[in-house]
């Protein structure tokens, strides 16, 4: 159904780089840091919305590589899945060293150990409950992500209206007292930073749209509609609350001007919450 297709399409998306990598590099280079996390991601989940759910949807797959294997032959499904299993390692790996991290900021558990228990919690529900297990916990993981997200941005916001504590108020200042440079969101300044900046933004926009796990939860729709709109809905929810992160990392230097450069939320967080 939508209200779990949608959800966990935008948990899949919506992880470390979002929250964790994109503040600080917002928070270091301007906006214009936003063209991979949130711009190009969503518009990703959005254009597959536009062109690829209906046509797969109806094929009736499973994965991606059973469509090569209808299109081109099974030596296309075999090659596929050697050339898409490694690339998703690097991925992998990076949410577990994040939640690992949180374990350790949160609880004080080592690193090696908060390792090793995400990677069984995650290995342990999926096995037992397949996609249906990984839909149900998606969904209940980014509806407590965004609340937590929205209660810190309120609060970040907030913090810089010194006379009243409205985070309107606040942006507004942030909005203000911000440097020029980091207002820019399409850099204009040369042809080449201009192609360079479009040429992130297309990776983010287009490198995902061959991915297992958008595909996947594509395909584990209950109708070409639903496979359709939950594409459409998590990238426009993607693109609105990733803003949220920006706002965070764009605040720090006012609030905290010497904080250390590297993970701007977390340290917010503990600040504020």
């Amino acid at each position: 159904p939508l209200l779990l297709a949608f959800p966990t399409l935008l948990a899949t998306w919506f992880g470390a780089g979002t929250l964790l990598t994109a503040t600080d590099e917002v928070r270091a280079g301007g906006l214009r840091m936003a063209a991979l996390e949130p711009v190009g991601a969503g518009l990703c989940l959005i254009l597959a919305g536009l062109l690829l759910a209906p046509k797969l949807w109806r094929m009736k797959l499973l994965t991606l590589g059973d469509f090569y294997a209808q299109r081109f032959g099974p030596r296309a499904e075999r090659w596929s899945a050697v050339l898409m299993v490694p690339s998703y390692f690097g991925w992998i790996a990076a949410q577990y060293v994040a939640l690992a991290g949180m374990l350790e900021i949160s609880f004080g558990l080592p690193p090696a150990a908060g390792l090793c228990l995400v990677a069984a919690v995650g290995i342990g529900y999926t096995l037992l409950g397949g996609m249906w297990s990984v839909t149900v916990t998606d969904a209940l993981q980014i509806a407590l992500v965004i609340l937590g997200l929205l209660m810190l941005g309120w609060t970040v916001l907030g913090q810089l209206d010194l006379a009243g504590g409205s985070p309107f108020v606040g942006l507004d200042r942030l909005w203000r007292e911000m440097p020029a440079d980091k207002r820019v969101f399409v850099p204009s300044e040369s042809a080449g930073e201009l192609v360079a900046w479009l040429g992130v933004l297309a990776v983010g926009a287009l490198g995902n749209l061959p991915g297992q796990e958008l595909a996947q939860r594509m395909f584990a729709a209950k109708d070409e509609r639903t496979a359709v709109w939950a594409c459409h809905l998590s990238g426009i929810g993607y693109l609105s609350v990733g803003l949220i992160p920006l706002a965070i990392g764009l605040a720090a230097d006012l609030l905290v001007p010497g904080a250390p450069e590297r993970s701007t939320l977390t340290t917010l967080a503990q600040l504020f919450l």
